[in-house]
């Protein structure tokens, strides 16, 4: 548990959480165009 809160201190999270945040959306969005291809 304690690993896991050092590995992501608070002031880290922000700047890191947003680029997981546009990762995903990123992988979202090509997965729905990859949908709408297919169909």
């Amino acid at each position: 548990m304690r690993a896991v809160k050092d590995k992501k201190p608070p002031e880290a999270s922000p700047s890191g959480g947003l680029g997981y945040v546009m990762l995903l959306m990123l992988f979202k969005i090509l997965t729905f165009i990859k949908q709408g291809a297919l169909r």
